[in-house]
């Protein structure tokens, strides 16, 4: 087998982005981001924004907030599956097992944003 070096981002890529994004919303005033991403089911995800945040595989929902980690919510049990694979493989992940969510429902959307005090805020237009 040919153990070839993956390309990877670093955790001070990772820092650099959060740190730009934390800046936006400081600056437009937001506590939090709900950032969607599409999931590859049809093709190449055509809508991948969630990647930028976690560094992962396209299709998952981030809740960012200002203040603290950023939550994943996975669309299903194959995201657990490469995620538990990655960290078997020594890769690095941005997002600590704690904050994946094993479902990416509104409810659970809204639970997770109870979870971070973020349920009483209102959205930007």
């Amino acid at each position: 087998m040919n153990d070839m070096a993956v390309p990877t981002l670093s955790t001070a890529e990772r820092d650099r982005r959060w740190a730009l994004t934390r800046e936006l919303m400081a600056r437009e005033n937001l506590d939090a981001l709900l950032v969607f991403g599409e999931h590859e089911d049809a093709g190449p995800a055509q809508v991948a924004y969630d990647t930028w945040f976690t560094n992962e595989r396209p299709g998952t929902t981030v809740v960012f907030p200002r203040d603290g980690e950023p939550i994943v919510h996975l669309p299903g049990g194959m995201f657990i599956l490469d995620h538990l694979e990655s960290s078997r493989r020594g890769d690095e992940s941005w997002i600590p097992p704690r904050n994946l969510r094993a479902s990416r429902t509104s409810a659970e959307i809204t639970d997770t944003l109870a979870e971070l005090g973020l349920n009483g805020g209102t959205s930007a237009s």
